[in-house]
């Protein structure tokens, strides 16, 4: 549980750092470590693991294994999408694999079965959810607390750190070798 905490301080922390200060690595294009990736990291692999304690070891293996091809699954989508590059989320593949590790070693799982109205509950649950419930307005209060914490009036952007970086580099977007070059690309209109 400890390292849990420890793990979305940590993720926040980044955020926090990057859009107060700008405390980033632009060459990598890292702006902060994706919560996504994280929280389905140090969650989903032990939940699988969990849920099918009775199985042989073998059975908890491939949950286990299941779980974190779900990671996988969230951490892809979320660069897929253009939430977060890659390097963002092999960040938050890290930190919540640490916070799954330390569970998944040395936690003694019940022995005892789960009964099939907790996972059908929970299917049920987030099945008809998502239509129903708000988004959690988790970034913009982390912007927010940034904001307040590095007394900035605007938050430091991708845009703001790749900008920097290319006028660092001499470069512009002509002298790109390639056309998709997120180091070259010119800044969105906004």
């Amino acid at each position: 549980m400890l390292l849990g905490f420890a793990a979305v301080v940590v993720t926040a922390a980044s955020k926090i750092a990057f859009i107060g200060w700008g405390i980033g690595w632009p060459e990598a294009n890292f702006t902060g470590i994706s919560g996504h990736a994280m929280f389905a990291t140090a969650v989903y692999p032990p939940l699988m693991c969990a849920l099918t304690a009775r199985q042989a070891r073998m059975g908890r293996r491939w949950a286990t294994a299941a779980g974190g091809l779900i990671a996988l699954l969230v951490g892809m989508s979320r660069v897929e999408i253009g939430a977060h590059s890659i390097s963002e989320v092999l960040a938050g593949w890290l930190v919540g694999g640490i916070a799954a590790i330390f569970p998944l070693a040395f936690s003694r799982w019940p022995r005892d079965p789960i009964s099939l109205v907790i996972p059908a509950a929970m299917t049920l649950w987030l099945l008809l959810t998502p239509g129903g419930v708000a988004a959690l307005q988790t970034h913009s209060a982390v912007t927010r607390l940034a904001l307040y914490v590095s007394g900035r009036d605007l938050p430091y952007t991708r845009d703001d750190m790749l900008r920097e970086l290319r006028l660092r580099k001499g470069l512009v977007p002509t002298a790109c070798p390639f056309a998709n070059d997120w180091l070259c690309a010119p800044p969105p209109k906004t």
